[in-house]
């Protein structure tokens, strides 16, 4: 596994609804014509906010463990939204021919989950929208719960 150089980094708090989250999950990530991103607050809320970027921009998801040392660098208090200057990604996305004139002007957002960290570069801030709370019913995103179904929970 790749060690990430985090001395490069420059974080910064990135104030939205869902900055004030204790823990985050992922709710869901679609890709289409433009990329949603819907963050679900951890245990004991329902709280849900979602953010939709425009066609124009790049990103990844990976697996926290990918990024392993990344909490002994950020700030206290930091929250689930963030910006972010110099990091591997952005160096690794500038490093292209030509991409650097194609990436003047953007920023690099980041989404902090219990399970993953997402990570774009765009040249607009998404639309962001705080939505209903999610149906009590459902199970909590994310994959830090194993859940089992018997056959007859079917």
């Amino acid at each position: 596994m790749e060690k990430v150089d985090y001395s490069q980094w420059r974080i910064s708090r990135w104030e939205t609804p869902a900055s004030s989250f204790k823990s985050a999950r992922r709710e869901s990530l679609c890709d289409r014509e433009n990329l949603v991103i819907t963050l679900q607050e951890g245990i004991g809320s329902r709280r849900r906010v979602q953010f939709t970027f425009s066609r124009e921009r790049l990103y990844r998801n990976i697996n926290e463990t990918y990024l392993l040392d990344l909490g002994s660098v950020l700030p206290r208090g930091l929250g689930a939204t963030w910006t972010v200057e110099g990091s591997d990604f952005w160096n690794r996305a500038t490093s292209e021919p030509h991409a650097a004139d194609r990436l003047k002007g953007r920023r690099e957002y980041v989404f902090v989950t219990e399970d993953d960290v997402i990570q774009v570069i765009s040249a607009n801030e998404p639309r962001i929208e705080v939505l209903g709370p999610a149906d009590p019913e459902t199970p909590p995103p994310g994959l830090s719960e194993i859940r089992f179904k018997r056959a007859t929970d079917v």
